[in-house]
Order: structure tokens, then C-alpha cells, then sequence
């Protein structure tokens, strides 16, 4: 049997007592943000909570009726956010681990209810649903307390009684079982379908948040996205050409962004990437620019490798300068990056072919130069010794680790932008270690790591 929740909604802000089912407009000295809140609140709630079969919510009850849990939601405003406290109080024993105190807050009034949902929805992780057997007039069947009213517990029944599922009502399951069954009450595990709900509320929480908080908002959404992935190979490249570093500041206005804020640590270094990736090898070879890469150069086979690669690396240095400048913006324009609803995707693919592009684009600037930084010499140390490296497997194969360890991160990792953070309540879910030791080519040893948590 299902257990009964009776929600009573306290608008402190007003100074109103009202359940859902009240209209709470005309009323003296109400708040108009909050009027009419009852009703997209208890809706959100209902939703969280009868799609998990143990507590159903009412309103409204007979003089014979006595709810199971009572549950008392305060909103009001302070400090810029909307706030709710939500307090809960259970009268049956079985349900003592419901008795909690929650509070939650969000700059979005419409993230309030789903805040709340999401809280008691984790609730239902120590809450069991206790489903009571009864015999039939036929042997050998039985019918169980639970049906499709209930969402997927026709399969938890056919599990836990080791039996066969031969109809559903809305209310009951009628299941066979050739051994006899006791009719104690079983209790049914929900953790599955508890993080399945918690992942759909959150994903309807992101997407409020992304809504407010993204990219040039007066734009449709595909349009910024477009502009970005223009500015990474187009325009970025073109105006660092000309002004290395200048030019990522200016492809900010490209993406919407009227007045950016600017880096001098980023301008002058990728200025000075840039010049050393051009002129390291010719200053080497007193200031001979011979770019033959055939056997017909004056550099030694070690520079002219060198070379190439520094000159291929160019258009990296200018992707990162880019990136570093997005995740400059859009931490001090409290703003979120095209594509972060798949962020976690967007990322990954970023520093498949950037060196920490994923990093940067999560607002993590200095892990993002710590890993283009790392890739990067590790690829000057490889084809400026050449001769020793190419004839040592490990060299590859710890490149190799670090780029997965670089893809990975940049997946697990959480985005570093605390008004986004701070709505959706990220825990830190990755940990990464790095570390290397160069003592010639027989004795290298690489030490790299990736922890996560669950």
C-alpha cells in the first residue's frame, strides 16, 4: 500500500499560508513573483514522487484520512536567490529515515521546485517500498500490491519472488510461482530507477540554467555554436597570423561578446609561443632559415624534424589562446560556453585535438595550460633528440598515456564556473596525478593517473 504525503506550501515572502489547491491571487501585500508558485511547485513534486510508487500526494483529505508524512516547504527571497526549506516529518515508523530538514536556493525560480523534487527523490534510497502478497482461489498464483501505477516494479516483483509475471492491472500484479510463497511483505529495491529520476531532474535543471546563462542569449543557440566552431578554425587563426594573441581577444566580439575582457598573460605569452615556434631552430643554426625539409637542408635530420614539428604546432598555440580567452569571459561574464548542455562530450573532443582544450573550456584555465604545456614540450623533448627517442618505444606509449589521461580528465572533470556549480551542486568526480622523470632513454619512467569518484 502506498504511503500518503500531505504538502502544505508557506510563501514567507508574502506572509501567506496556502496548500497547492488555493488560489492565492487578489490577496493583500503578496509578493507577485511568487504568486501562483503553489501550483508549478506541487506539480514538480507530485511528478518526483508518484513515479516511484511509494508516496502518493494529496491535498485534500476526509475527516477519516491521516497522512503518512507531513511535509512543510517555506519560500522566500534573500540574498539575490530564491530560497525553500523543506521540512519533512513522518508519523509512520517505517518511514523514519524520511524525517529531514532540506534547504535549497537558486538564482531561477523554476529550478526551485525541481530542487526540491531531487531531494526527495534521494529520499526513496532509504525508503523501502514494502509490496504485500495474497493468495488466489487458484493455486500456485498470487497477486502483488503493486502494478503498472508503479513504473518498472513488475520486473523488481518477478525478481524478488523468483516468479512469472502473467498480468497487470493498474493497481496489482497477478504472478505465478510453482513453489509456495510466503505472504510476508516483501521489501523492493528502487536504486535504478532513483538515479534514472535524479538524472532526468537534473538534466531539466542544466537546462534551465543554460537557458539564462548562455552565450549571446538574444541569438538563437545554434548560431553562437556555429560562430564558435567558425572562430576556432577560421577567424582565430587569420587574426593570430597578424597579431598573435590580439587576435583571440578580438574573436570574442565574433562570438557576441561586446566588450571582452582581455589577458596580457595570454597575449604576450602566445606573442611569444608564437616567435619561438618561428625563429628557436634558425637562432640554433645561426639565423640560417633554411625550411628544406629534404635531406638538401643544412640542419642536421634532429633540427629538421624539430622544425616541422614547432611549425605544426603553431595553429595549437593559437586554439589555445582562444580557449583560454572563452573561459576568461565567460567566468567574469557569468556566462556558459556553446554546447554545455553535452559538455562533458564537448570537452573530450576538444582535447582529442587541442592539447587541454577540454580543460579550458570547463573554465579550467590552469590545468588547461599545465596539460598544452606538458604535450607540448613533451613533443619538443621527442623530435629534438630524435635519433635516441625514435628507437624507444616508451616515448610513445607515454605520450600516449598522457593524451588519455588529457581526453579523460577533460570528461570527468567538472566545469569551474561557480554560478553554474552553485544551482546544480557538482561534487568533484575526477582527480588527476601526473608526473615524469627523464633520465636518458633507458631509465625514463612515467607516472600518470586518473581517480574518480562516485
Amino acid at each position: 500500500m502506498k504511503k500518503t504525503i500531505y504538502i502544505l506550501i508557506i510563501l514567507a515572502a508574502c506572509n501567506i499560508h496556502a496548500l497547492s489547491t488555493v488560489k492565492i491571487t487578489g490577496l493583500d501585500n503578496q509578493n507577485p513573483v511568487l504568486a501562483g508558485y503553489t501550483d508549478i511547485s506541487i506539480q514538480k513534486i507530485q511528478n518526483a514522487v508518484q513515479q516511484l510508487g511509494i508516496l502518493q500526494v494529496k491535498t485534500e483529505f476526509s475527516e477519516n484520512e491521516k497522512p503518512d508524512i507531513f511535509m512543510n516547504i517555506s519560500l522566500y527571497i534573500s540574498d539575490n536567490n530564491y530560497n525553500a526549506t523543506a521540512e519533512i516529518k513522518s508519523t509512520d515508523l517505517n518511514l523514519a529515515a524520511a524525517n529531514k530538514k532540506i534547504h535549497v536556493k537558486s538564482v531561477l525560480l523554476e529550478n526551485i521546485s525541481l530542487l526540491i523534487a531531487r531531494e526527495i527523490v534521494k529520499l526513496h534510497d532509504s525508503l523501502p517500498l514494502i509490496i504485500g502478497l495474497t493468495e488466489t482461489d487458484t493455486e500456485d498464483y498470487y497477486i502483488a500490491a503493486a502494478g503498472t501505477s508503479t513504473p518498472e516494479y513488475d520486473t523488481y516483483i518477478a525478481s524478488s519472488f523468483s516468479s512469472e509475471i502473467k498480468s497487470t492491472t493498474p493497481f496489482s500484479t497477478l504472478i505465478y510461482s510453482a513453489k509456495k510463497l510466503s505472504l510476508k511483505p516483501a521489501v523492493i529495491k528502487h536504486n535504478a530507477h532513483v538515479r534514472e529520476l535524479l538524472a532526468d531532474i537534473n538534466s531539466q535543471i542544466e537546462h534551465n540554467i543554460y537557458k539564462n546563462y548562455r552565450m549571446n542569449r538574444t541569438a538563437p543557440e545554434i548560431y553562437t555554436e556555429h560562430k564558435f566552431i567558425e572562430g576556432l578554425l577560421f577567424t582565430n587563426p587569420l587574426g593570430n597570423v597578424l597579431a598573435p594573441g590580439i587576435g583571440s581577444y578580438f574573436s570574442m566580439k565574433n562570438l557576441g561578446i561586446e566588450n571582452p575582457d582581455y589577458s596580457y598573460i595570454n597575449i604576450c605569452g602566445t606573442f611569444a609561443a608564437t616567435f619561438f615556434q618561428v625563429l628557436y631552430v634558425p637562432y640554433k643554426n645561426n639565423f640560417k632559415f633554411d625550411y628544406e625539409t629534404s635531406d638538401k637542408s643544412s640542419y642536421s635530420k634532429e633540427y629538421r624534424y624539430f622544425q616541422t614539428y614547432l611549425l605544426s604546432a603553431i595553429p595549437f598555440t593559437f586554439s589555445v589562446s582562444y580557449l583560454d580567452f572563452l573561459a576568461l569571459n565567460c567566468q567574469s561574464g557569468k556566462m556558459l560556453p556553446p554546447f554545455f548542455i553535452q559538455r562533458n562530450e564537448a570537452a573530450a573532443s576538444l582535447s582529442f585535438f587541442i592539447p587541454g582544450g577540454g580543460y579550458f573550456y570547463k573554465g579550467r584555465r590552469a590545468l588547461g595550460l599545465l596539460f598544452y604545456s606538458m604535450e607540448f614540450s613533451y613533443g619538443a623533448y621527442y623530435f629534438s633528440h630524435y635519433n635516441e627517442t625514435s628507437k624507444d618505444a616508451r616515448y610513445l606509449y607515454g605520450f600516449l598515456a598522457l593524451r588519455l589521461i588529457d581526453v579523460a580528465g577533460a570528461y570527468f572533470i567538472n566545469s569551474n564556473y561557480s554560478f553554474f556549480n552553485n544551482q546544480i551542486n557538482e561534487k568533484t568526480t575526477v582527480k588527476l596525478y601526473l608526473s615524469m622523470d627523464f633520465n636518458g632513454p633507458s631509465s625514463n619512467s612515467y607516472y600518470t593517473g586518473l581517480s574518480l569518484n562516485f
